[in-house]
């Protein structure tokens, strides 16, 4: 049932002081509404917080919350010299948690007017693991919302559920992968009913390393939730798995910031090394980027690092590999994350997870690529412009916003 929602009249083109444009807006945005410009200005965008009601069976873990430093390192190592099959050994069973949290979004359409088709189709962004919205819109050059923005894209980013500026809930029993999954396809339901203004009738989900996990998650259990998907920094066999949690050293957020007044049981790289490595490829990148990324690093939850063997999380490869729809595959060259040490040799994983869990996906239009000498965050590297081109243009061929 679509809740009531206050209306309001946006003229976002008017905004950014270019010819004004009419966009009108129903939201939820009840706390903290604000209206911004893109990096780049090539976006404007209202944020805000808005209530997101889900349902899931999460997890009852018998693992004790994390404290301190310390403690995080004995449940890293617990969790990572686990065998995945065997995880459920630490549980006592599942309970079903109904609730509504606080989710914060960005909604951003062209500054520099709206074509006339930009109703039918949106981009929903989903960032990565320790990272936030800004992933999407990092930095004046580093904005993928400004380059889709300019083609005339419309995109909705958000931060996750226990990340950035939405609700930190109980990051043992609540920020679990199956309330990501349910999260996202409440905002995709959101998008395709209007509760937004527009009720578009093309949803393109892009994710981001365990955004992408999520994206192919929802598809997993929601086959029908997405017109199409980008995935980056993601392939369904992953080369390093838990090596890259150990190296980006998850500690305590009691001595961040920006992030000691969260409750135990979250976590947080704090190894700028072990973010260099996960996130980037030297030299291409820009290490006042590196600096500013780890400034800006946001938490994990113990929660969702205990992932269940039948979860959807995992993929479930019956269901994307009966996936028509087209698909775009980026990877780059140099993702640690997902391949160690090449993402091309001994063979293309882009490629590869194409071919394995997306097997009947559009072959007209589906697409692996490689980012060259790029890392994890490929749109946080030197090329990074390359890669959001890419993707724009992939998305154009689609043939929805034109």
């Amino acid at each position: 049932m679509r809740p009531s929602y206050q209306v309001f009249l946006l003229s976002l083109v008017a905004l950014a002081g270019a010819s004004p444009v009419s966009h009108d807006i129903n939201t939820t945005l009840s706390k903290n509404v604000a209206f911004s410009l893109s990096k780049g200005e090539a976006a404007s965008c209202v944020t805000g917080e808005i209530q997101v009601p889900i349902s899931f069976e999460a997890e009852k873990w018998l693992f004790e919350k994390t404290t301190d430093s310390l403690s995080v390192t004995d449940f890293v190592l617990n969790v990572t010299t686990t065998d995945p099959n065997r995880i459920l050994d630490f549980s006592e069973g599942t309970t079903l948690i109904q609730k509504t949290y606080g989710i914060w979004v960005k909604y951003c359409v062209p500054s520099s007017g709206l074509p006339s088709s930009v109703d039918r189709a949106v981009q929903i962004l989903t960032h990565g693991g320790t990272l936030d919205h800004t992933y999407w819109d990092f930095a004046p050059g580093y904005s993928y919302v400004d380059v889709a923005a300019r083609a005339g894209m419309v995109t909705l980013s958000y931060d996750r559920l226990g990340t950035g500026l939405s609700e930190h809930p109980d990051p043992l029993l609540e920020v679990q992968t199956p309330a990501s999954v349910e999260v996202l396809h409440q905002l995709v339901t959101m998008l395709r009913s209007g509760s937004f203004g527009p009720q578009f009738s093309k949803v393109i989900g892009v994710g981001h390393s365990i955004g992408s996990k999520a994206t192919e998650a929802v598809i997993s259990k929601y086959p029908s939730d997405f017109d199409a998907i980008i995935h980056t920094g993601y392939a369904y066999e992953n080369a390093v798995g838990a090596g890259s949690v150990v190296a980006t050293g998850l500690g305590s957020p009691k001595d961040v910031d920006h992030l000691k007044h969260l409750p135990d049981g979250y976590l947080v790289p704090k190894s700028a090394e072990g973010i260099h490595i996960c996130f980037f490829k030297y030299p291409n990148f820009d290490p006042q980027i590196l600096s500013q990324t780890v400034r800006h690093m946001q938490t994990e939850s113990m929660g969702e690092m205990l992932i269940p063997p039948s979860s959807s999380f995992w993929g479930n490869l019956t269901v994307t590999n009966s996936y028509r729809s087209p698909v775009l595959v980026i990877l780059g060259e140099h993702d640690y994350v997902v391949c160690g040490q090449s993402c091309v040799t001994p063979q293309n994983l882009a490629a590869q997870t194409l071919d394995t869990a997306y097997a009947s996906a559009d072959r007209n239009l589906s697409e692996a690529w490689i980012s060259p000498g790029a890392g994890h965050n490929c749109h946080t590297h030197l090329n990074a412009p390359d890669v959001s081109a890419k993707m724009v243009n992939w998305v154009k061929n689609l043939g929805w916003n034109t």
